[in-house]
């Protein structure tokens, strides 16, 4: 009888464990498109240098279609938020005292549509634009795989910083090396256009 018994116990605890792998294969199945879903996909960044992709998206303050070329007329920042992203409200709240240095812009990209966005638009009013992404195509084509993301483009459309900022301190940290990127490649190009 001792033999019988531990012999059912036994396969009692396999067919256990197979239902616990069952359920957390189906947990994680459902984890991975929640992922998705809210924009963590496996993209690849892009490289500091190269040009930045062209897009254009609904304005969210004039509902006007907008062109990248349009926003680049002095050094911009792109950030990539989602409504999801609890780090993203506190990055966005921090914007007006990071739009007090007026040598850059910043233009926050939102994977969401107008309702999902409508609290970042009211949280930064109009004095920054506001993009809406709903299904993630500016993401796609600039690399974004989590949110926020920052992108620091120059005046002739080149990347000059990519990054995770996390904190205002964070952002300041990207744009400020990505600031210093943008004075080197002028200086750069002054000292080619003198010694032609």
């Amino acid at each position: 009888m001792g033999f019988m018994a531990s012999y059912t116990a036994l396969w009692l605890l396999v067919v256990f464990l197979t239902l616990v792998a069952l359920g957390l294969l189906q947990q994680v199945t459902i984890l991975r498109r929640s992922l998705v879903e809210a924009g963590f996909r496996q993209y690849t960044p892009l490289v500091v240098g190269s040009r930045a992709p062209a897009f254009s998206g609904i304005d969210g303050h004039s509902g006007q279609r907008r062109k990248s070329q349009t926003l680049y007329r002095r050094t911009t920042i792109l950030v990539f938020i989602s409504p999801h992203c609890s780090t993203c409200r506190s990055l966005v709240d921090s914007f007006p005292s990071l739009l007090a240095a007026e040598s850059y812009s910043i233009v926050t990209v939102c994977k969401g549509n107008e309702i999902e966005s409508r609290d970042f638009l009211d949280r930064l009013g109009p004095e920054v634009p506001f993009l809406f992404d709903p299904d993630g195509e500016i993401g796609e084509l600039y690399g974004v795989s989590s949110y926020p993301t920052a992108v620091v483009v120059d005046d002739a459309g080149k990347v000059r910083g990519y990054g995770y900022p996390g904190r205002a301190k964070d952002f300041k940290e990207l744009v400020a090396t990505a600031l210093r990127e943008v004075a080197t490649h002028a200086n750069s190009l002054e000292m080619e256009t003198e010694s032609t």
